[in-house]
């Protein structure tokens, strides 16, 4: 009952494994910085892409990919969010990962 789980709540009570207990017994979550990242919409370095449009919810508005060196570098533009996303990996890696992530500059006309 929504109104009953309000109140819990409300009183300090948690939901653990369908029962609802003391907030102050429930243990620690074991969620990594990655995985709360995740869950709250934010992009952290150290993500994959597939991470990346978990967190966001959707596709890039604009991809970027150049290869130097042996170095693959991505970048991936969300024009809603204002951020732009660097990835980069070696050649015959498996995992593609976030770099840095930076503000993506508004211009005046």
């Amino acid at each position: 009952y929504p109104l009953a789980a309000a109140w819990l709540k409300q009183n300090g009570y948690a939901l653990h494994e369908g029962n609802w207990v003391p907030g102050e017994l429930v243990p620690p979550s074991m969620e990594s910085e990655i995985e709360k990242a995740i869950r709250e919409g934010r992009i952290q370095k150290g993500m994959t892409t597939i991470q990346v449009k978990t967190a966001m919810g959707v596709a890039p508005d604009s991809m970027i990919r150049f290869a130097t060196n042996g170095e693959v570098k991505e970048i991936w533009i969300y024009d809603s969010s204002r951020i732009i996303v660097h990835f980069s990996w070696k050649l015959g890696d498996d995992a593609t990962i976030v770099k840095s992530i930076s503000p993506l500059a508004v211009t005046s006309k």
